[in-house]
């Protein structure tokens, strides 16, 4: 009998209140269709993508952190100098490097001549040169379609990105230089968003492993992370954003022109450009990276029209009215 007066209890509404609930279910169901119209974009931290074609975009979200890196830093270079930016919309950053495969559709669909002398070896290390016969289809080694597309230039990178706000109507574009920094920390303050050493991170970053001390040089990380050579994206763990390989595997030409130091360099997150701009800021390490180049501060230079068999890119979006709230 007890069950019954509880069940009973449970249905039983007072005609008075019909109109309160209906109100509150109508609301509800009001609120959830908007939202979802708003983009069709889940907020910050999730994945979407725009195209079957198109990289998985993370939503970031907006924030505020300290770039560059304190002076008892091991491998810091003089020019990161501590700042707070303050990044006050929330952006979309790809969730792996572009590989080979979304290169190569890329260049398929639009003719786009990427070719052009890379700087690359073959694989066994070996004939380390400046080459036409080396290319982002042939960088010396084997690659799968699954891994970073390389010897890219800026030019190309920004091609790339250009194709893909024209397929979708989105505007993709580079990462700023600010904006890395703060996706690749991920909220941490440490000298890698996995922690201090080098050597705890051959689960997190495809960098200089014991497997590749018979082919290149510096101080090699205390552990093995399984690949000489470039690897497929995904391959190790993701940072607190879920974002992989923020460090390792290649470097990501960014949109900002190399400065050298932070000296006048903006702090809401934008892209620091200038004119005449003929080098620019490569963000993340590579592959033949060791302890001074996978730190969330390290910073590279490089003339834009450079290819190299280390550099790839990492896509930006900006996010739309009512996306990713």
């Amino acid at each position: 009998m007890k069950t019954g007066k509880a069940v009973v209890s449970i249905f039983f509404i007072p005609a008075s209140r019909w109109g309160f609930v209906v109100l509150s279910v109508f609301t509800f169901l009001l609120l959830s269709w908007a939202t979802l119209r708003a983009g069709d974009i889940p907020p910050g931290g999730t994945s979407f993508k725009d195209c079957p074609d198109c990289p998985e975009l993370v939503i970031i979200p907006a924030g505020s952190f300290t770039m560059g890196s304190p002076e008892t830093e091991t491998g810091r270079e003089p020019g990161e100098i501590r700042h707070t930016v303050t990044i006050s919309k929330a952006f979309a950053l790809g969730k792996t490097l572009v590989t080979k495969g979304q290169f190569r559709r890329f260049v398929a669909e639009t003719g786009h001549d990427a070719d052009g002398k890379c700087f690359s070896m073959d694989s066994n290390g070996k004939n380390a040169e400046e080459s036409e016969r080396f290319t982002w289809e042939t960088p010396g080694f084997d690659q799968t379609d699954a891994e970073p597309v390389i010897c890219v230039d800026a030019t190309d990178a920004e091609a790339y990105a250009a194709w893909l706000t024209s397929k979708t109507g989105k505007p993709y574009r580079l990462p700023t230089e600010a904006e890395y920094e703060y996706a690749a920390r991920a909220g941490t303050s440490t000298a890698r968003y996995w922690g201090e050493s080098q050597d705890d991170g051959c689960a997190y970053a495809n960098g200089i492993g014991y497997e590749a001390k018979d082919i290149f040089w510096g101080k090699m990380a205390q552990c093995s992370d399984g690949h000489i050579f470039t690897s497929p994206v995904g391959s190790y763990r993701p940072n607190a954003f879920g974002l992989y390989d923020m460090m390792g595997n290649v470097w990501v030409w960014l949109a900002d022109c190399w400065h050298d130091s932070y000296t006048g360099a903006p702090v809401d997150g934008s892209a620091w450009k200038k004119p005449g701009c003929g080098d620019r800021v490569l963000r993340g390490g590579s592959f033949i990276s060791n302890y001074t180049s996978l730190r969330s501060a390290a910073r590279h230079q490089s003339e834009s029209g450079k290819r190299f068999l280390n550099y790839g890119i990492r896509i930006a979006r900006d996010l739309t009215e009512g996306e990713g709230r």
